[in-house]
């Protein structure tokens, strides 16, 4: 099947993953025209996203402007969300402008691709080691069985029911990859959950755990991460992907690293000692 040029509203186009699968688009379907959320467009900015990805305007505003994010929503043939998961405000204001658009061009659906992240499943183990840890699957993956009050949820189950209703319907899919590291290529090259970590260690002066730091979670490259979206959205495209209730896509390898690990490498680099338990001075130390 012939993919015809069509208009992407992107948001998290300046971001560690979002930026990265510009990357990708501009090497692989470079006719698709991207219209980029950015909150603070400077020519510097501009210019960077363009080197990224040539075919791309902008429209100023941010995940709070919910009646702009709307109207770009029922404007464009998809929808690609890499910025925050949790912002549930923008979310709902993308699933009203896409269902305007579904409304105003009959048969003609627009496709909504939102990433999430393996938060959905978290145990709540603290750092404590768990036995029998639940395999999960995407096949069949419901998300109202996951924990209510795990993250992303509040997000992604309106996603899923938007994509199941035959009225004004939404082609919706949702990206599910595991703890995203490595150096990227695109504007943002780190991810913000290392850059936190390493912050609150120089400021403490300690690498540590929560516990004995057994949580883990899968992990993916961001590149890795970056190309699993691609082939998604390539799929969609040709019309050969899952979508609504099925169209759940975990991303991320079999193996998990427990955070004693990043940990104790986070501190190695930085040349800092692991704790597992903080020292009495630690608040003081993340306030000063």
């Amino acid at each position: 099947m012939s993919i015809q040029p069509q208009c992407i509203f992107f948001l998290g186009a300046t971001g560690y993953l979002g930026s990265q699968l510009l990357l990708l688009l501009n090497s692989k379907l470079p006719q698709l025209h991207v219209v980029a959320l950015i909150r603070n467009p400077t020519s510097e900015r501009q210019e960077q996203l363009q080197k990224v990805y040539p075919n791309i305007s902008f429209v100023v505003g941010t995940l709070d402007d919910g009646a702009i994010i709307e109207e770009q929503a029922a404007k464009a043939d998809i929808v690609i969300n890499c910025a925050s998961s949790d912002h549930v405000s923008s979310v709902m204001s993308i699933l009203s402008g896409l269902e305007t658009n579904s409304k105003d061009h009959p048969g003609k659906p627009p496709l909504y691709i939102h990433v999430s992240g393996l938060g959905i499943l978290s145990d709540n183990s603290r750092g404590e080691p768990v036995e029998n840890v639940k395999e999960w699957t995407d096949i069949g993956l419901d998300l109202k069985q996951c924990e209510p009050t795990n993250t992303h949820l509040d997000s992604d189950i309106p996603i899923v029911e938007a994509g199941s209703r035959t009225e004004n319907p939404v082609r919706t899919i949702i990206y599910i990859p595991g703890q995203i590291y490595g150096i990227g290529g695109g504007v943002q090259q780190t991810t913000v959950w290392i850059r936190t970590f390493l912050n609150m260690m120089n400021m403490a002066g300690y690498a540590g755990t929560w516990g004995p730091g057994a949580n883990a979670v899968n992990n993916i490259h961001v590149k890795d991460c970056a190309m699993g979206l691609f082939l998604v959205l390539q799929a969609a495209l040709e019309g050969r992907a899952d979508e609504g209730p099925e169209g759940l896509y975990f991303a991320a390898s079999m193996e998990r690293v427990t955070f004693h690990v990043w940990t104790e490498v986070m501190g190695d680099t930085k040349k800092l000692s692991l704790l597992e338990s903080p020292p009495e001075d630690l608040e003081v130390a993340l306030k000063a």
